[in-house]
């Protein structure tokens, strides 16, 4: 097994008096792929939450790379190198598809402004490599309402309406942003 990278010790937390974790543990080495599965309610969010800074811990301690850390905000975790794909999937319909892939994301940025066109070429390889047929320039409230969670073709093809309801409604085009995102911020 490779080098542990990741300790998540004997964490706690209770909202409002009622306990969402009790005694969690959590430890991911380096080279492995880890899946973290439960029930709903499990704490399976909670947990990721507090890891990334979300949420603060009642009990129980995280080191990475050997130290304790703390992080007060996903944007320290993700500083570090840590970030999540939230089951929760939200979207910015008056932003572009790409915006909406790259929001918060400083690698698109120079010099504090942000290089439209880096982001859109980055965005449209994104789309592209997974099947998509629009535009990352457009704006998601002109897109389908279907979010796809898997970019596999035979998935696409389930949820794919058919040519002559495309006709009759021309903004209707599948998003595919669901992936896109766990194509890009993978886990480090």
């Amino acid at each position: 097994m490779g080098e542990t990278i990741l300790e998540m010790q004997h964490i706690a937390k209770a909202f409002s008096g009622v306990s969402a974790l009790k005694d969690a543990q959590l430890t991911l080495r380096k080279g492995s792929v880890m899946a973290l599965v439960g029930e709903n309610g499990a704490g399976k969010s909670t947990l990721m939450r507090i890891l990334t800074g979300i949420y603060n811990h009642d009990g129980g301690s995280i080191l990475y790379k050997g130290q304790p850390v703390h992080f007060q905000n996903a944007m320290q975790a993700r500083a570090a190198g840590i970030a999540i794909i939230h089951q929760e999937f939200n979207l910015f319909p008056n932003l572009t598809v790409a915006e909406n892939i790259f929001l918060g994301d400083k690698s698109v940025q120079a010099h504090g402004f942000v290089n439209w066109n880096a982001m859109y070429r980055r965005a449209q390889e994104l789309v592209d490599s997974i099947g998509g047929t629009f535009s990352v320039q457009e704006k998601v409230q002109a897109l389908s309402c279907l979010l796809y969670t898997s970019p596999s073709p035979r998935d696409r093809q389930k949820y794919r309406m058919p040519s002559s309801a495309l006709k009759k409604k021309k903004q209707t085009k599948p998003s595919y942003l669901s992936a896109l995102r766990s194509k890009f911020h993978p886990t480090t």
